[in-house]
């Protein structure tokens, strides 16, 4: 079981920002989450996260209302990389991604080895592990937005939630740990739900797509369903030409200035 949301709406002050959204979220699936800035992309984060909550209708996750949960309960089955990250504490890397498995250490209790272990294997695979030592604030935009992300996944969540995870790192770092993501999703059934702004990055990597404007949801589905030029018209308001491409198996978006 996944993720749903009824009718649920979210405001600041008395600006709408969220407007009765209702859609099902399964489970084993990657989702990109898409549309113009000011669209409630990161809110509706939230609120699947239990960041926010809603002003009217609910969101379950596995058939219960995110409320009923604790935050150490959530800690086990969510994890977040958030838009930004912001720490004046000199904490070291490698502190910064303990914290990812602080649900699963006893209170008082020191990491065990298999802790260490699930830390070390991420941040090899995440390329963090050469500078475990150095403090959080002596890094660079894009090295502390790998060792957030490597924090979320030492956590070992089914759900990981992205908010444009990748918006500080090069072609890279982005692919690598678009791939690393993927293949959670593929071999472990993870979900993931993550926010772009790069439409063409959404395309290669997700299997359904949502698209927001104005706090609502334009339309959502299968990639290859939803994404049309019709939508993107909608939503962004630009023309636009889709073609698929072979050499990456997906299709891709074009605009002209």
């Amino acid at each position: 079981m996944g993720f749903e949301v009824n009718h649920i709406s979210f405001f600041y002050g008395s600006k709408k920002i969220i407007n009765d959204i209702s859609i099902e979220i399964e489970g084993g699936k990657f989702y990109g989450v898409l549309g113009p800035n000011g669209s409630g992309k990161t809110t509706f984060l939230d609120l699947l996260s239990a960041h926010r909550s809603p002003v009217n209708g609910s969101v379950t996750y596995e058939g219960k209302d995110l409320a009923a949960y604790t935050k150490k309960q959530l800690a086990k089955r969510m994890a977040i990389v958030p838009q930004n990250f912001y720490i004046n504490f000199p904490f070291t890397v490698a502190d910064i991604i303990m914290m990812g498995r602080y649900p699963y250490i006893p209170r008082f209790a020191q990491p065990a080895a298999a802790d260490w272990e699930v830390i070390d294997t991420v941040m090899q695979q995440t390329e963090v592990f050469e500078f475990r030592d150095r403090f959080i604030t002596e890094l660079s935009g894009g090295e502390r937005q790998r060792v957030v992300f490597a924090r979320a996944l030492v956590q070992a969540t089914p759900v990981l939630i992205l908010d444009e995870a990748t918006s500080n790192l090069d072609i890279r770092h982005t692919i690598d740990l678009m791939n690393l993501v993927s293949s959670r999703v593929k071999r472990s059934g993870v979900t993931v739900i993550a926010v772009f702004q790069d439409i063409n990055l959404a395309s290669v990597y997700c299997d359904d797509l949502i698209f927001l404007r104005n706090g609502a949801i334009v339309d959502h589905g299968a990639k290859d369903m939803v994404l049309n030029t019709a939508t993107i018209k909608t939503v962004f308001d630009v023309d636009s030409k889709i073609a698929f491409e072979p050499y990456i198996n997906a299709q891709q978006v074009f605009f002209k200035g």
